[in-house]
């Protein structure tokens, strides 16, 4: 199976999405210049950005996107538009909604999730983003980036983000810096991790950090 993109961007800065949630983002150059990992894989469509759900009471791992960990007994609806893609799906009461944009200007890329509960008990859900960085055209470069935490709040909302910081000037990405971030207004705690063998098992295959 083949699966459809999208392609949104600006003159300096991109990301690639498929309709399985596969895909990944660059900055000025998409192969010299790759913020995650690009895979020329049509078939496997592996992604190099997820975002998970997880049910904290039964502790049920589902991606919001049909790619790794979709919801298999569930349907994903795709919708890829002028300067957006869409992926939505319902799992039991829960109906959520993921959109992806790039700012017509700025080297930014928004995703904003919808979560609404239908049903009458409460649910505590918890929302893992993972970037695998790449910072260069090559998975050698990742060898050479620094990871370093930012945070600041500013009136009621508090914005968190995780630096990657290429360091080997010689490479494309000399001196750059990518961000992977959070806008956050309530009062949930946040936890981050550099740690790839708490993201990803000794086969490569995606695994949920504890908490």
């Amino acid at each position: 199976m083949l699966f459809r993109s999208n392609v949104l961007a600006n003159p300096a800065f991109g990301t690639q999405l498929s309709e399985a949630g596969g895909g990944y983002s660059w900055a000025f150059n998409s192969r010299m210049m790759q913020l995650t990992a690009w895979s020329n894989d049509p078939v496997a469509d592996p992604a190099s950005e997820w975002f998970l759900l997880q049910d904290t009471k039964t502790r049920e791992v589902w991606n919001v996107a049909p790619g790794a960990l979709g919801d298999e007994q569930g349907a994903y609806r795709v919708s890829h538009g002028q300067g957006y893609s869409r992926i939505s799906h319902q799992r039991g009461d829960l109906e959520v909604d993921a959109w992806w944009c790039v700012d017509a200007r700025t080297s930014v890329k928004q995703v904003r999730l919808r979560i609404i509960n239908g049903g009458h008990r409460t649910r505590h859900l918890r929302l893992v983003g993972i970037a695998e960085w790449m910072m260069g055209a090559n998975r050698s470069d990742r060898s050479t980036v620094h990871t370093a935490l930012f945070s600041q709040r500013l009136s009621a909302q508090k914005l968190t983000a995780l630096l990657c910081t290429q360091r080997e000037r010689s490479a494309g990405f000399g001196d750059g810096t990518a961000f992977f971030g959070l806008a956050n207004s309530a009062a949930e705690e946040e936890d981050w991790t550099c740690d790839r063998r708490q993201l990803f098992d000794a086969r490569g295959r995606l695994v949920l950090p504890d908490y």
